[in-house]
């Protein structure tokens, strides 16, 4: 984005040189710099190196892995707890459990509604009911916001003072005395408006090195503000992998020559053994549930598989918003 509030995109043909493609660009938006060099030309690196076609999966012409092996995600429904204690032993045999109705509907409206109002005040002239402007949310290629002071929003916070929210954790942790870090949001926008809003699929990864922490040391989650369906996309995991987290951990550091220990997320090569054998879990949850999983636990997402119906927040899958 320019200092016009312009949305500028990287064209890349195969064959291209990345920097080469990176320097041109950054000169065109102003930003002839090596920080922009080289930020522009690993993201384009990386992207051209592991995207696939449609010849390798239909499903994933955006992923960064060739996942042409792996299975099928499962979409059948997933158990939601209303009893706490049942749903942490289901976390901690399964690596992850969603917990029903973790916020009233008025609750996630008023949610909505004060992340919409962080987003038109951070990101101008972004408007909730124009999609023609969600080109503006800075969110990364997978959906996921975490910087511009997303964390400590009224809304975040109106998430964590959620009375069942923290009494899940607390139960997972056996402890009222709770940490949490200022994590971001995960927004997807509707790629039948444009195939660019399309996030990457399966790229499973792990958020925890072995190398320095072990054991069941961190928890992941998201309060649904919208049904996570087939229709939507949403969060898809490897049930039972945090028990194989210590090899799975070290493969991967192996495989993307990882040394430093502090480098919590991991990318799993496709062929990695605990994605074989297993069917991955799609995470469908009501508006209002709240989903959490063990940091270990192998997960990635996916996108839609059916197509939306129309509503209030979001365009129409017929209409040509974008020429």
């Amino acid at each position: 984005v320019d200092s016009n509030r312009t949305v500028k995109y990287v064209l890349y043909e195969d064959g291209q040189d990345a920097m080469t493609v990176a320097v041109d660009f950054c000169a065109s938006i102003g930003a002839a710099n090596e920080v922009c060099h080289n930020a522009v030309a690993s993201a384009v690196a990386r992207r051209a190196q592991w995207q696939c076609d449609g010849r390798t999966h239909p499903h994933a012409p955006r992923s960064l892995v060739d996942h042409s092996t792996l299975g099928d995600v499962d979409y059948t429904p997933v158990k939601r707890f209303g009893d706490i204690q049942r749903g942490i032993q289901h976390l901690h045999e399964h690596g992850y459990a969603v917990f029903a109705k973790a916020a009233s509907p008025a609750q996630t409206r008023d949610i909505r509604t004060r992340l919409w109002d962080f987003f038109e005040e951070r990101f101008p002239p972004l408007n909730r009911t124009l999609p023609e402007t969600w080109d503006l949310l800075p969110v990364n290629e997978y959906g996921i916001m975490l910087l511009y002071g997303v964390g400590q929003s009224e809304a975040m916070w109106r998430v964590r003072e959620l009375r069942r929210v923290r009494d899940v954790f607390a139960a997972a942790w056996e402890d009222e005395d709770l940490i949490c870090d200022f994590g971001g949001v995960v927004a997807f926008r509707p790629h039948n408006c444009t195939d660019r809003w399309r996030t990457p699929e399966r790229w499973y990864h792990v958020d925890m090195n072995v190398e320095t922490y072990d054991g069941f040391e961190s928890l992941q989650g998201f309060l649904a503000l919208t049904d996570n369906t087939e229709a939507s996309g949403g969060l898809v995991v490897v049930p039972g992998s945090h028990r194989h987290h210590a090899d799975v951990s070290r493969r991967a550091s192996t495989w993307w020559g990882v040394e430093n220990p502090d480098h919590q997320f991991l990318l799993l090569q496709p062929n990695d053994p605990v994605l074989q054998g297993v069917r991955p879990k799609f995470i469908d949850c009501e508006e209002g549930d709240l989903a959490i999983w063990d940091s270990r636990v192998a997960h990635a997402n996916t996108n839609s598989r059916v197509p939306a119906p129309s509503s209030g927040d979001a365009p129409p899958p017929d209409s040509n918003w974008f020429g």
